[in-house]
Formats: structure tokens, C-alpha cells, sequence
């Protein structure tokens, strides 16, 4: 009994339990993030697969609402396929991919403007580079703050990059 008394009142045995804390708060952080990546790469192809496969140009084919219906019916008790989510899934690659494949043409401008913090001229050189970096950027935005951001932006992906003056 006084060894675990000993160990709790040794400062440098406190300063490690400290540290270990910090260490697993991090990680934990860590691995919300990496899922959150993870969660906005399927979203965003979930996007893409609709707009490739132009499911959704069908008027009045109500397909919001049966791809959700089919999603949930295939993946009972998950969350994240309702109809508003697939359409935010939707917009969220249309939102966003404009500006990725848009930057060849756009170059010059995003070198002017700055696209990414800490993109330089020498970084416009590597336009497969930059596309990835701002692709892993997009990502790396928690999906509630996305929404948010499609609703205000209303389309306008230099808006939502803050890159209007």
C-alpha cells in the first residue's frame, strides 16, 4: 500500500500519468479526425457516382427519396443516408469539384490569390499536387460545417474557400 502511495505522490510518476492523458486526448482527436476524412471521401463520392450516373437529372423520378429509402433498408440502424443528407452529398461535390477541375484553366488566379495557405507559385507547377491539397483540405472540414457552407455559398466554391473579395 505505501508503493501506490509512494507512486502517486512522486512528481515525475504524475507528470508521466499527465502526459499519458494528453497522449491518449490526442489520439482520440486524431482518430475522430481521420474518421471524419474518411466519412467526407465517401461523401464525396456518393456525389460523384450521382452525378456520373445522372440519376438525379430525372425529374420527377423521386430518386433522393428512394436511394435513401434503399440505403437505409440495406444498412439498418446506420445513420446518414437521409434524403437531405444524399442531396447535401450531391452539392457537396458539385460545390467543390468545380474548383478541382477547374485548376489548369485557373492557375494564374489561384497562384494571385493564394488558394491554400501556403501555396506558392512553385506549388502551381504541380497542379495534380494542388487538386489533392485542396481535395484533402475539403476534407479535412467537419460535415456539419460543410452543410453549413453549401447553404451559404449557394454553389459559389471560391466563396466557400474564401477566396471572394
Amino acid at each position: 500500500m505505501t508503493q501506490v502511495l509512494t507512486l502517486s505522490q512522486n512528481k515525475e510518476y504524475r507528470s508521466w500519468v499527465k502526459e499519458l492523458k494528453q497522449r491518449y486526448l490526442s489520439s482520440r482527436l486524431k482518430a475522430s479526425v481521420d474518421a471524419n476524412r474518411t466519412l467526407l471521401e465517401y461523401y464525396w463520392s456518393v456525389g460523384r457516382d450521382i452525378e456520373d450516373k445522372q440519376y438525379a437529372n430525372t425529374y420527377g423520378s423521386k430518386f433522393y427519396e428512394t436511394l435513401s429509402h434503399d440505403m437505409r433498408s440495406e444498412m439498418s440502424g446506420e445513420k446518414g443516408f437521409s434524403e437531405g443528407n444524399i442531396r447535401y452529398m450531391y452539392r457537396f461535390y458539385q460545390l467543390y469539384n468545380q474548383l478541382i477541375v477547374n485548376l489548369p484553366q485557373s492557375a494564374e488566379d489561384f497562384s494571385q490569390t493564394n488558394l491554400l495557405q501556403g501555396v506558392d507559385d512553385s506549388d502551381i507547377a504541380n497542379l495534380p499536387q494542388l487538386a489533392e491539397r485542396l481535395y484533402n483540405e475539403v476534407c479535412s472540414i467537419p460535415w456539419d460545417h460543410q452543410r453549413r457552407i453549401i447553404d451559404k455559398c449557394k454553389g459559389d466554391a471560391k466563396k466557400a474557400l474564401f477566396l471572394c473579395p
